[in-house]
């Protein structure tokens, strides 16, 4: 007798923490005056049928990585 199937989902790939921290310490090399935080998302293209949720993902691991810079001494 077989074992009955399960389902097995594929998680989406989500901007991480890690991803936000590089691109922020990156953007404010080159213009460390001001940043925008619309400016630290990454692309992500309209016609992804996951946008919705990579778009939740991204702003918050950007908002925690902004959060977190001044205590890693990338902010001034």
């Amino acid at each position: 007798m077989n074992p009955p199937l399960a389902y097995h989902p594929v998680p989406p790939v989500l901007w991480r923490i890690p991803d936000a921290v590089r691109r922020i310490a990156g953007l404010l090399e080159r213009n460390p005056a001001s940043l925008p935080l619309e400016r630290c998302l990454p692309p992500i293209p309209r016609q992804a049928p996951d946008r919705p949720i990579r778009l939740r993902g991204a702003l918050a691991s950007t908002f925690v990585a902004g959060l977190n810079s001044p205590r890693m001494g990338q902010s001034r």
